[in-house]
C-alpha cells in the first residue's frame, strides 16, 4: 500500500513541471513577438498618462480641501533646513566656536524637559 501513494505524487509532479515547462514555451513565444512588445510598450504609456492624471487630481484635491501637497512639504522642509543650517553657522559665529565636521547639526525640536 506505500506505493499507490508515492506514485500519485510523482505523477502528480510529472504533471505540474510538464504543465511549467508548457507554459514557459507559449510564454515565450508570445513574448518575443513584435506585436508583444508594441502592446507593453503602449501599456505603459497609458500607465504613465494615468498615473500624471492621478497626481495631478490630487493634487487639486488638496488644494480644496486646503491641505499641502507632497512637493509642498518637501519644499517647507528644504527651506527649514536651510533656516536651521543659518542658524547654526549664526550660533557658531557668536561663540567662536568651529563647526565640527564629525558632529551633524542637529534638527528637529528636541524632547520636552522633566516638569
Amino acid at each position: 500500500m506505500a506505493d499507490p501513494p508515492s506514485d500519485l505524487i510523482a505523477a502528480w509532479q510529472k504533471f505540474v513541471s510538464d504543465w511549467e515547462k508548457q507554459i514557459n514555451q507559449v510564454s515565450a513565444q508570445v513574448m518575443g513577438t513584435d506585436e508583444y512588445s508594441r502592446v507593453m510598450n503602449q501599456a505603459t504609456k497609458f500607465s504613465v498618462v494615468a498615473r500624471q492624471h492621478f497626481d495631478k487630481q490630487i493634487e487639486e484635491f488638496l488644494k480644496t480641501v486646503h491641505m499641502p501637497s507632497k512637493d509642498d512639504v518637501a519644499a517647507i522642509h528644504d527651506r527649514l533646513a536651510s533656516i536651521e543650517e543659518s542658524i547654526e553657522q549664526l550660533r557658531l559665529a557668536l561663540s567662536g566656536e568651529k563647526r565640527r565636521p564629525d558632529i551633524p547639526i542637529t534638527r528637529g525640536r528636541k524632547a520636552p524637559g522633566p516638569r
